[in-house]
């Protein structure tokens, strides 16, 4: 039996009320993807099947409004024992206003955990293609 192998996964928070609008549900991605229900039951779909496959899983979502307390607690996180993955979604690396923070996040897991083997998945439906690709 293989051992188990631990990833973070760091996704986008949804916005903090339903008048907010939600930068990376842009109108061509809600029409590719569905609506942000339907996104996020997507993305609980693939971490349940990542589970399923006995990997360790731990999510922490990325609060673009404080983005700076949700990167010193990630740090915290990445800090507190062997990370094998860091995933970070595409709804931080995909929408231009959080450049900034997906570039902070790409260098605190590399400040914190440098042997962390890092993926990318590039849609809500391949999160779990891109955790087996890179980490076995």
């Amino acid at each position: 039996m293989s051992t188990q192998k631990s990833i973070l996964i760091v996704g986008l928070a949804p916005p903090k009320t339903s008048t907010t609008s939600d930068p990376h549900l842009t109108p061509e991605n809600a029409q590719k993807y569905g609506s942000p229900t339907t996104v996020a039951n997507t993305i609980q779909s693939q971490i349940q099947s990542l589970k399923a496959a006995n990997y360790d899983i731990q999510v922490k979502l990325v609060d673009p409004s404080n983005y700076t307390a949700t990167l010193d607690d990630i740090k915290a996180t990445l800090a507190s024992k062997h990370w094998d993955g860091f995933n970070v979604g595409f709804g931080v690396r995909g929408t231009p206003e959080y450049t900034e923070v997906f570039e902070l996040l790409v260098n605190a897991a590399r400040e914190v955990a440098p042997g962390t083997k890092m993926s990318f998945n590039s849609r809500p439906d391949n999160l779990f293609e891109s955790v087996v690709r890179n980490h076995g």
